[in-house]
């Protein structure tokens, strides 16, 4: 278990180009002016600044009334990009698409009409990885206190002085731990949907709503206030953040995430609203885009990792909405355009999604008079068709149909791009049929499971959602015939995992306990658009738990058997260099409506007296899931960790064995024997 550890968007959001993350919003001169920005131009030149940005400068013409600038990508037509007042001889293009062939043309306009003044043409080099890591902070635990009596009051109940988890009848069996208070809620939601609430000690409050269809097995999703953010790269500070658990779950259709405050927030002084996102205590932090009204409204259709705000909160009410994709932290804080613009340029994430969602974002920051000649759907499609001509691998085509969905999030009602992304749909599905066809009856390598995963997705896809639309339109071009025989292929490739676990831990003046369990949980394979993983939904069984009491007059005892749900939230494959399958992450969850728990244990001392023992809390629902997640905490985070093994077994299996180990929260000296083992299923 981990530690227990957002406007209606100004217009600027919809300039936002998507293709490979780049916009065609960008810096002039004078705004924020430099040295090597002011330098007198000769004529018409670009220089590549960054991977994501370039210089474009020219000398004054007379008489001009503005200035036309126009890209082209590759060997398409040119495009307008912006227009900038006639006072100004220089614009930075960010974020500008990286690793691509851009050729800018410059337009002078005049009372007479305009005409060309010359064309520059770069290569921006591949933006690599560079993610920027925070350290976000917690609420820490409260006691809970027993409310105010009115000793007057007829009516009174005696009972609402209990302390939580009290009983009357049974006073020994109370866990003092149950009077600290941790702020943050957890809610078992299934297929049907639901939705979680929780409110901050600082009058935050935050509800998500998972909708109908966004999972396909009930999964307890926990949302966490966060007091606080060590690193925050906006100048503002924070307004309000929340983290959704378990990390890592990808939500089929786009759970809301709505954040409110009791009290007026208002922004300081120049600075702007800005959204974000990140993983685990703060690492591959990331701009997230704010959205219009309509995009939330889409969100059964489809659109996800959109959000909405208002960028001067009222005394009272939403401070934003987020249309979240994926389980992991979001929040929203107050910045300036500066701020932004040195997370996109300084601080690619690593995932493809990522890096889109920081650089689209970048854009709510920028001024109005940047605004671009035409909607930018046009400039988006097209820097996407580029890349869809050149996408030859699976990963490369991946990646063109990541921005893709991210384009149609936005754009698939504008009729300017439209005949744009009819060609990159008949580039794309063209690859995806070859790709399918390649890869029938192979098994057990990122291509295979890529496109089992895509088959399986258009197969059976979630109504409104993008899937459903690629779907539709690949059937209606090449018909079912190759889904039908990937699926089928795909039966001789199921997978299942094994789990096979005896942790002995020794409480310090407690006892010791002895904890086996086995289960299996058989795995489907699952894409959500940018990764291929698998879930799934088995058992665990516990054999005879043996319970050896610190007091040593106390005999040993037995408690019986038992099993629960082990839930697979996330299995992510890794594959060598040439593709195989040789290692493997894991994010599950291990839950039930009566788990097996120990909250009191007692025997006889050498006198004939009862002795209670409390065990000690471990935050887990289930018996061997806290004992698991304490003996690995805080190295590995239960719902999104790497397992590290030596050797990585051809086989699939990870294994600890571990005798005589201190965990790092204490409670004595334990041992641990587990094996996951990834491994072929018949049926």
């Amino acid at each position: 278990m981990s530690k227990n550890v957002l406007f209606r968007s100004a217009l600027l959001m919809l300039p936002l180009a998507l293709a490979l993350g780049c916009g065609p919003l960008g810096t002039v001169a004078g705004k924020t002016p430099s040295a090597s920005d002011q330098a007198p131009a000769t004529r018409f030149s670009a220089e590549v600044t960054s991977p994501v940005s370039v210089m474009l400068r020219w000398p004054a013409a007379a008489e001009a009334t503005k200035y036309i600038v126009e890209v082209k990508y590759g060997g398409q037509d040119f495009l307008s990009l912006v227009e900038v007042s006639s006072d100004l001889t220089s614009y930075e293009d960010i974020p500008a698409p990286d690793g691509m062939d851009l050729t800018y043309r410059l337009k002078v306009v005049t009372s007479a009409g305009e005409s060309e003044a010359g064309t520059a043409a770069v290569s921006t080099p591949v933006q690599e990885p560079n993610p920027l890591t925070v350290q976000a902070h917690e609420y820490e635990p409260t006691f809970w206190e027993p409310p105010a009596v009115d000793p007057t009051d007829p009516n009174f109940d005696p009972s609402s002085l209990y302390p939580p988890g009290f009983d009357p009848e049974d006073p020994e069996a109370f866990d003092p731990s149950s009077m600290m208070v941790v702020p943050s809620a957890t809610v078992l939601i299934g297929p049907e949907g639901g939705a979680v609430s929780v409110t901050s000690p600082d009058g935050v409050s935050s509800t998500l709503e998972v909708p109908a269809g966004a999972l396909d097995e009930e999964v307890p999703i926990t949302l966490t206030p966060i007091q606080s953010i060590d690193g925050l790269p906006l100048s503002g500070g924070l307004l309000g953040a929340f983290r959704i658990e378990p990390e890592g779950l990808f939500f089929d259709l786009p759970a809301i995430l709505t954040i409110e405050a009791s009290d007026g927030r208002a922004l300081p002084g120049g600075n702007q609203a800005v959204g974000f996102a990140f993983e685990g205590e703060g690492q591959e932090f990331h701009l997230y885009p704010f959205a219009p009204d309509q995009a939330i409204a889409q969100r059964q259709s489809g659109a996800g990792h959109v959000a909405r705000g208002i960028a001067r909160p009222p005394a009272a009410g939403p401070l934003a909405q987020i249309a979240a994709a994926q389980a992991r932290s979001y929040g929203v804080g107050a910045g300036t355009r500066s701020d932004a613009q040195a997370v996109v340029r300084n601080h690619r994430p690593s995932a493809n999604d990522a890096a889109i969602a920081n650089r689209l974002a970048y854009g709510q920051a920028e001024e109005p008079e940047l605004m671009p000649l035409v909607f930018p759907a046009k400039l988006s499609a097209n820097r996407i068709l580029e890349s869809a001509n050149n996408a030859i691998s699976w990963e490369q085509v991946m990646e063109v149909l990541d921005n893709f969905e991210f384009h149609n999030q936005f754009y698939g009602k504008d009729k300017a791009s439209q005949a744009a992304r009819e060609k990159i749909w008949d580039v794309l599905l063209d690859r995806l049929n070859k790709m399918l066809e390649h890869n029938l009856n192979k098994c057990l390598t990122a291509e295979d499971f890529s496109a089992h995963a895509l088959a399986e997705r258009m197969t059976n896809p979630k109504p409104g959602s993008f899937g459903a639309q690629m779907a539709q339109r690949f059937k209606q071009k090449y018909g079912d015939r190759v889904l039908k025989d990937v699926i089928d292929s795909a039966k001789n490739c199921k997978l299942e995992l094994s789990i096979n676990s005896r942790i002995t831990a020794q409480f310090t003046g407690l006892g010791t306990f002895e904890v086996p369990v086995r289960g299996s949980v058989p795995l489907k394979w699952r894409w959500n658009g940018r990764i291929t993983y698998l879930t799934g939904l088995g058992t665990i069984t516990y054999q005879e738990i043996q319970i050896r009491p610190a007091e040593p007059n106390c005999t040993p005892m037995v408690a019986p058997g038992g099993t629960e749900a082990f839930v697979m939230v996330k299995l992510l494959p890794v594959y060598a260099s040439g593709g195989g399958l040789v290692d493997f992450n894991l994010s599950f969850e291990v839950r039930d409506k009566k788990p097996i728990r120990f909250n009191k244990i007692k025997c006889k001392d050498g006198n004939g007296k009862t002795v209670s023992l409390t065990p000690p809390p471990l935050g887990g629902r289930s018996f061997w899931h806290g004992l698991f997640t304490a003996a690995h905490f805080p190295d590995l985070d239960v719902f999104d960790w790497t397992i590290v093994s030596d050797p990585v077994k051809p086989s699939g299996e990870k294994e600890w064995k571990r005798a005589g180990f201190k965990p790092s929260m204490g409670f004595g000296t334990w041992s641990e024997d587990t094996r996951f083992e990834l491994r072929p299923r018949s049926g």
